[in-house]
């Protein structure tokens, strides 16, 4: 790559904004922009020269389109780092992929972000899924409870949470009344099989890969989660034969798909039979991604020197409401599940270099308890 190359980063929340601090330490005389939300914290970063703002499909074709004016046919490097943004290109604008030098092919996105054929490949490749059920008013009487409901893409099913545990059938039928009220299409909704456990059973595996093969990555417990699927305090996975058994379960997928760049894998074991399932496929940085800066000290991802310390990951204020959901677990049960190492700790968005988005993140959520106590 080129001594001054330019990139393009799709999305500055929480992940992007990771690598756009990894680009800079990595290239720091590259030109980095970005295209994001007004709410994206990474728009305060000091790694960015240029943070353009999209709340649409045409603003997100406008902001790029400016961006090749600003490089002047300059090759630029993009990097997918938001789902609703890779659906919308993905989907509706495949024409994209041929003016921008991307980490993977247009075909293998697209293939990704259809939950419909990223489950049939996955099962194709004998990894174990959920088994999902069928919402239509005629098939509801299949379902065995509990089951978990997610949006198939985000742009589709505004308003719909990002998951949805029902126990029982009313639960079921009370959700599907209100989906149906905001104009949801229940073809818009996948239905899977909940996993039995609470959060000291579901794990996450991500890393960065090249053609498939981590140049750095970890398995981590996701203990603490408020809501439901967004994790706020996260720990690396000591046990060696559970480690071996997370890789071994999406070794296929990464095998096939030779894929380049961010992936996470969100994965539940069984508390009973204790079989590990897949449940989602991340074609990006993550939210707690940042949990790699533990591991890569000095070094980026790029050219990785892991450290052999555990890494702990945490987001201090959603912790403070972690009592609010049942299936989060004690700190007691999480430091007996990865005791005996010595840990290095990383406090979400914290960067020394970079101060100002924790900085910020910080104010926002000081505002946001402030508004809580007044309800």
């Amino acid at each position: 790559m080129m001594s001054n190359p330019v990139f393009l980063v799709f999305g500055l929340s929480n992940g992007g904004l990771f690598l756009s601090r990894q680009l800079r330490k990595q290239w720091p005389n590259a030109t980095i922009y970005a295209i994001g939300e007004s709410k994206d914290i990474g728009k305060f970063s000091n790694t960015i020269d240029g943070f353009y703002e999209a709340s649409s499909e045409e603003e997100i074709l406008e902001r790029m389109k400016r961006v090749l004016e600003l490089t002047s046919g300059e090759k630029v490097k993009a990097y997918m780092c938001s789902n609703p943004m890779l659906e919308s290109l993905a989907i509706h604008h495949p024409e994209w992929f041929g003016l921008m030098q991307f980490e993977n092919d247009y075909d293998l996105y697209k293939r990704i972000v259809d939950k419909v054929a990223v489950d049939n490949w996955c099962r194709s490749l004998d990894i174990t899924r959920p088994k999902e059920y069928d919402l239509t008013d005629s098939m509801l009487s299949e379902i065995c409870f509990p089951v978990v409901v997610k949006p198939l893409e985000k742009a589709n099913a505004k308003g719909a949470s990002k998951c949805a545990y029902l126990s029982n059938r009313d639960s079921l039928l009370s959700y599907l009344k209100k989906m149906d009220g905001l104009g949801i299409n229940r073809n818009d909704l996948v239905c899977q099989q909940c996993v039995e456990g609470d959060n000291r059973w579901e794990y996450g595996y991500g890393g960065f890969f090249k053609e498939g093969i981590p140049l750095v990555d970890i398995c981590f417990y996701q203990f603490i989660q408020v809501p439901q699927g967004l994790c706020c305090y996260s720990r690396e996975v000591t046990d060696e034969v559970l480690k071996t058994q997370i890789k071994d379960l999406v070794a296929p997928f990464l095998k096939d798909s030779k894929y380049n760049g961010f992936m996470e894998f969100d994965i539940k074991q069984d508390s009973n039979d204790k079989a590990l399932y897949l449940l989602d496929i991340n074609p990006r940085p993550w939210r707690s991604v940042d949990i790699l800066k533990a591991k890569l000290g000095s070094s980026t991802v790029f050219n990785p020197e892991v450290s052999d310390r555990k890494a702990v990951w945490r987001y201090p204020y959603r912790e403070l409401f972690r009592r609010k959901n049942r299936k989060n677990v004690s700190y007691k049960i999480c430091k007996a599940l990865t005791r005996g190492y010595k840990t290095t700790t990383q406090i979400a968005l914290h960067d020394t270099n970079d101060p100002r988005p924790c900085r910020m993140q910080r104010k926002a959520d000081f505002h946001d308890f402030v508004n809580k106590l007044k309800r």
